[in-house]
């Protein structure tokens, strides 16, 4: 007879345990915006002219712009966020360029490309004083990453450039963006 009540508490217990673990178990996963660093919002800073890069070289655009690296443009990038395509606005405080973008992020990094640029055409003297060359904004890109709480990226601005030497060529412009909140 011990057996049997043996064999029965121990069936009891059996259904017991597996009838508590048939259940889902209850895990919170995070969410897919906890994953990514917030963007959202207007962040402000300075872009400081690092290159020069011409598709032409000995075209006059690239020397005269070159006496300019190290040159600084106070920036605002407004960031819109949702999940992970953003969308963006940035302006200058001092060429007066606007440029409008859309992109992702994935984790606390952001890649933006512009979808359009507002920016009258530019005209640049030449070194030697006596040619100009007019420059239109082509493309523009921001790669970068937030690190407590402060975004550093990279800027590439692309222009046309046109002079009666070389009818079109194209120089690329590259800033060091280091903004906050």
């Amino acid at each position: 007879m011990n057996w049997v009540k043996v064999k029965q508490v121990s069936l009891a217990l059996l259904v017991l345990v597996s009838a508590s673990c048939t259940g889902q178990p209850d895990v919170t996963s995070p969410s897919a915006a906890a994953l990514f660093t917030p963007f959202s919002g207007d962040w402000l800073g300075t872009a400081v002219l690092n290159t020069v890069t011409p598709f032409v070289t000995g075209a006059c655009v690239s020397p005269s712009l070159a006496t300019l690296v190290n040159s600084s443009d106070q920036l605002n990038l407004s960031i819109s966020q949702d999940g992970q395509t953003l969308t963006a606005h940035r302006s200058s405080a001092t060429t007066g360029l606007s440029c409008s973008y859309t992109g992702t992020t994935s984790l606390n990094r952001v890649a933006l490309d512009a979808a359009a640029c507002d920016f009258p055409n530019l005209v640049l003297r030449c070194s030697d004083d006596v040619s100009t060359s007019q420059m239109t904004i082509v493309g523009s890109t921001i790669q970068g990453a937030v690190l407590n709480g402060q975004l550093s990226a990279t800027v590439t601005d692309s222009y046309n450039v046109v002079n009666r030497d070389n009818p079109i060529t194209r120089v690329t412009l590259s800033y060091q963006f280091s903004a906050a909140r």
